[in-house]
């Protein structure tokens, strides 16, 4: 089973605002949501290790 990671929970491990996540939503820059009720919406865990892994990559790259 896969582990869905909540926004309280994301901004937290991250260290970004949640406008910060909105904000790489609309450019096409984060994981995709994963609905998971009416109002309710979460995170992959495995997608957002993988998304981390890929931004560090490019970092390293520069």
């Amino acid at each position: 089973m896969e582990k869905i990671i909540r926004m309280n929970q994301l901004v937290k491990i991250l260290g970004i605002s949640r406008s910060s996540i909105h904000r790489l939503q609309a450019q096409g820059d984060f994981v995709p949501k994963i609905r998971i009720g009416t109002r309710s919406v979460g995170y992959s865990e495995s997608a957002l290790t993988e998304w981390v892994k890929n931004r560090e990559a490019r970092e390293s790259e520069k």
